[in-house]
């Protein structure tokens, strides 16, 4: 994996004034004016697992208000800087199992751009307003600045509202309280989404994740397993998933020009060969 990267001109390391720009964030960044963002500092929010995006959820009228916020990076270093251009080069991080290569220095990458529980954090917010029978009725995004209430771990979730340690959820209730109703909340919002898309027949492929098992002073891979997800972890990807159609749509019917990716329909023998890949 890492030969066929490279081999596409995307570096693994930073150049040195990629390095000097993030230390010069480090050094003077600070919290400029809002601007014309939307102030959502006063509504709750949580992330679940990963610091790169934030959750809302909230009722009007029966309708769930979802909100998905995602870190703002761009307003961290300007247009056409060496970290925006590595970091358009790049495109994401890329995990592999000896390493982790993040899209640009892990130095601001788990600082300014992750959001921490009690942080003020520049975001770009999506809020889809769905219906009890999981019609989305509106959809608005902008950007925004929140101040995250709790992040919350996957599995102390799952053990909290599935009881799978029962010993344990006196002292998840206390934790998570500020945002107890909002993760029930979030959990029926992503039953009723996933009932919609099975409905319409969409395949679920990423029901596990891999790991791998490592061995010697350098860590060679000796073998792959596959875990099954656990509901919080599909409930984020169920939200996501979600808000990445209703943005698409909006694109496409208002012709902003961005980047996109186009799948040709698989062939039968293709979608009979990955069934019978994903029975082993």
């Amino acid at each position: 994996t890492r030969d066929i990267i490279s081999s596409s001109g995307v570096p693994f390391e930073f150049s040195p004034e990629v390095i000097k720009e993030a230390a010069d964030i480090e050094s003077e960044f600070k919290w400029s004016f809002i601007g014309k963002r939307v102030d959502l500092r006063g509504k709750t929010t949580f992330t679940l697992g990963s610091l790169e995006v934030a959750f809302s959820v909230e009722r009007q009228d029966g309708d769930f208000i979802l909100g998905i916020h995602s870190a703002d990076v761009s307003k961290l270093f300007p247009l056409c800087s060496p970290l925006d251009e590595v970091a358009f080069l790049k495109g994401k991080s890329v995990v592999l199992p000896e390493k982790k290569y993040p899209m640009i220095p892990e130095s601001i990458a788990s600082g300014f751009c992750s959001l921490e529980e009690g942080e003020e954090c520049f975001t770009v917010s999506v809020f889809l307003k769905i219906t009890e029978s999981g019609k989305i009725k509106s959809v608005d995004f902008f950007e925004s600045v929140i101040k995250v209430t709790a992040n919350c771990e996957p599995e102390e979730v799952e053990a909290l509202l599935f009881n799978i340690d029962v010993s344990s959820v006196g002292f998840l209730r206390y934790k998570y309280q500020a945002v107890l109703n909002q993760l029930e909340e979030m959990f029926l919002a992503g039953a009723i989404l996933k009932s919609v898309r099975e409905n319409r027949g969409a395949e679920e492929v990423d029901t596990a994740f891999r790991t791998f098992s490592k061995k010697g002073i350098r860590g060679n891979v000796v073998s792959v397993n596959f875990e099954k997800l656990s509901d919080p972890k599909r409930l984020v990807r169920e939200v996501i998933s979600a808000a990445g159609m209703e943005i698409a749509k909006y694109l496409k019917k208002e012709f902003v020009p961005c980047p996109n990716r186009f799948r040709p329909p698989m062939s039968k023998e293709g979608n009979d060969s990955l069934r019978e890949f994903l029975k082993t």
